[in-house]
């Protein structure tokens, strides 16, 4: 009777380590997770790191934008208010005054913007609408082909303008708010039935493993493949509304911005070339030096940057692919001038002080 007694002393002590020594284990040591999501997921963290590095711009696409008269005589963009102050306004003293009514929320952004130089990616290329990075070196070299596809939330679509890829989505407005907002900047990667989505450029939620089996997996599948749009359509897709103001009204120049984004240090504003030529123009001739100049049928575009006359003066980056120049900076002036002789037209565009 001792003994039996005994024996099951020493069973329940075995079977109390035993539990404790399971329960200090690390996860993977009890079979959770597959070894495989651990290489995925290592893979997804080169990419974001080698398209992180290559980023130029990210910022939102403003809804409106204010354009007032600038001191020099020409147009001037304030890229963080909606249209400047307003004009002042009396009520006559035989009427008596009516209460204002509350003011209405500035309108949102249009939707979100990613500008990756695709010639600062060394590793990987871009086709078909996906990074695609040959794994072949390291401790998880397996010599296969990862396609990883930059997305936006659901709405998202990239343009690829010569180097340049860009990465936006759509915004829902106030009349639509239960539409679906955006999940930040991601890349997607669709391996072994699974689908892979890690954090692009700091934003968006933490890198995540979604499988088929799963109850929700439609959204991220989608996220999962191309988005790529052969056609650029800014104007319809974007429709930024400049409110003119001090006796401004649409010019030549204006009317050829066809993307304005913005961030709290930089703004991105595009130029759709083709709006300065005529439909017979067959040539464009665009020097950089001394400044960023572009030369067609009908009108030449200059883009300058501060008035300082020394030699570090700042000077905002330009992008051109026609038919699209792309001018990146925290402040840039912009003259075209008909190649006919005539005023030319000027453009400020930069960040107010007296504006949030």
């Amino acid at each position: 009777m001792q003994i039996v007694k005994t024996l099951l002393a020493m069973s329940v002590i075995l079977l109390a380590s035993r539990a404790l020594s399971c329960q200090e284990r690390p996860p993977a040591a009890l079979g959770v997770g597959d070894p495989a999501d651990g290489k995925a997921f290592r893979i997804l963290d080169r990419i974001c790191k080698d398209v992180d590095d290559a980023v130029a711009f990210r910022g939102t696409i403003i809804r409106t934008a204010g354009v007032n008269r600038s001191e020099s005589g020409g147009y001037s963009v304030c890229v963080n208010c909606a249209g400047g102050k307003a004009a002042p306004t009396s009520t006559p003293p035989s009427e008596p005054a009516k209460k204002e009514a509350a003011p209405e929320p500035p309108p949102g952004p249009l939707g979100d913007l990613l500008v990756c130089d695709l010639s600062q990616l060394y590793d990987m290329r871009f086709s078909g609408g996906a990074l695609l990075y040959w794994n072949e070196e390291g401790y998880d070299a397996d010599d296969s082909e990862y396609e990883v596809y930059p997305v936006a939330g659901p709405t998202t679509a990239t343009y690829l303008v010569g180097r340049l890829l860009l990465v936006a989505n759509q915004r829902p407005d106030r009349k639509n708010p239960a539409a679906a907002a955006s999940e930040g900047f991601q890349l997607a990667m669709r391996r072994s039935g699974a689908t892979f989505l890690a954090p692009l450029d700091g934003s968006g939620p933490a890198p995540k493993k979604v499988r088929d089996t799963e109850s929700v997996t439609k959204l991220e599948r989608d996220l999962a493949r191309s988005h790529q749009s052969k056609q650029i359509d800014w104007g319809e897709r974007y429709p930024t509304t400049f409110l003119y103001r001090d006796g401004t009204s649409k010019n030549i120049l204006m009317e050829s911005v066809c993307l304005l984004a913005t961030f709290p240090d930089e703004f991105l504003l595009a130029i759709d070339l083709r709006k300065l030529e005529s439909k017979q123009a067959s040539y464009f001739w665009a020097p950089f030096r001394p400044l960023p100049s572009v030369h067609l049928d009908q009108y030449s575009l200059a883009v300058e940057g501060a008035d300082e006359a020394d030699e570090n003066r700042y000077e905002p980056a330009t992008y051109l692919e026609y038919p699209y120049l792309i001018v990146i900076g925290q402040y840039a002036r912009l003259r075209v001038a008909p190649r006919s002789g005539g005023p030319e037209s000027r453009l400020v565009i930069g960040f107010c002080d007296e504006c949030p």
